[in-house]
């Protein structure tokens, strides 16, 4: 279920929960739920998922559920770090994620969402090092090429991002990532032809339109204009399409939400090799920028672990990006 993701969570979770009327003590059906509702919002609809109401409340109740029942389950203490470094709690999530690794090391799912987690707090070594290693022990999983191909993709080795987009390809053609990556490499390596070509032969489904992304890749094309609601809405699909433009404003307005601070996956577009050098500079010495990374609540992590190369501290309290 964790590895295949798609609209098939929801059933998923129905299981879960026949197991739990079965046995309600069942540890691992508890932490199956966690991870369930972790994910859920990236694969249904957004009707459907206001239908399952809070699902990041329901994701901690259920880790927690699993972590009371059994304190040593990796597979629980993994959903409970996907929610603490979610909300914000970066330190804390790297421990849970740390002893699921000592009780598990050879858990690839684990390591997915923890390379996640070191690319999105901007830690590029540690994330090559992590996604590297698990695709080492378990190189066929659309989800984990998924998370190879951020990695690879921020820090600018595009050879191997374009590889590996091929093998995710070839596994999974229809996985929403899939395409998303194409998107990504076509529109990166300028075959804008070919792009268009590749969106007419897709099915986007619930998460937008043909006639939106055609309209929102047009706009990346020449994006000094301001994009209509309609290709604002293609762009959500993927917020860092709008920084791969070249429009850090329209990135930081997509990546905004006013429920729950900021979206957490994104932030790795702000150390963005798409940009030149110009850019990149203003990025980082934005105060959306500055703003964003405080929201998110990682300086007081790098004030814990050690600070990216685009961030350093300046005093006490405050800090700079470069």
């Amino acid at each position: 279920m964790h590895r295949a993701r798609g609209e098939g969570l929801t059933e998923a979770l129905k299981l879960f929960q026949q197991a739990l009327d079965i046995d309600p003590a069942f540890a691992p059906a508890w932490a199956g739920m966690a991870h369930g509702y972790d994910v859920i919002e990236f694969y249904i609809s957004a009707e459907a998922l206001l239908m399952i109401g809070d699902f990041r409340e329901k994701s901690t109740a259920a880790a927690q559920k699993a972590l009371k029942l059994d304190p040593e389950l990796a597979t629980a203490l993994h959903a409970m770090g996907n929610n603490l470094w979610v909300q914000g709690e970066w330190a804390r999530a790297q421990e849970y994620y740390e002893r699921a690794l000592r009780l598990d090391p050879d858990s690839t799912d684990i390591m997915e969402d923890y390379s996640h987690m070191l690319l999105y707090s901007l830690q590029m070594e540690a994330a090559i090092n992590m996604a590297e290693r698990m695709m080492a022990l378990d190189p066929f999983v659309p989800v984990f090429l998924n998370a190879m191909n951020d990695v690879y993709d921020t820090a600018g080795l595009y050879e191997k991002r374009d590889e590996s987009i091929r093998e995710m390809t070839r596994l999974n053609p229809d996985f929403k990532y899939t395409y998303v990556w194409n998107i990504v490499r076509l529109f990166g390596n300028g075959q804008i032809d070919e792009l268009h070509q590749y969106i007419d032969g897709i099915s986007l489904g619930a998460w937008t339109s043909r006639e939106r992304m055609h309209a929102a890749i047009d706009w990346m094309t020449n994006s000094q204009a301001t994009p209509d609601d309609e290709i604002l809405q293609a762009l959500s699909f993927r917020p860092t399409l709008a920084m791969w433009a070249g429009r850090p404003d329209i990135f930081f307005d997509l990546i905004s939400d006013t429920s729950n601070g900021v979206k957490i996956p994104g932030i790795q577009a702000i150390q963005n090799p798409h940009l030149d050098a110009d850019r990149t500079r203003q990025v980082h010495e934005s105060p959306d920028t500055k703003a964003f990374l405080k929201a998110a609540r990682l300086p007081e992590y790098w004030r814990e672990v050690g600070w990216p190369d685009m961030c350093s501290p300046v005093g006490e309290d405050d800090f700079e990006c470069h």
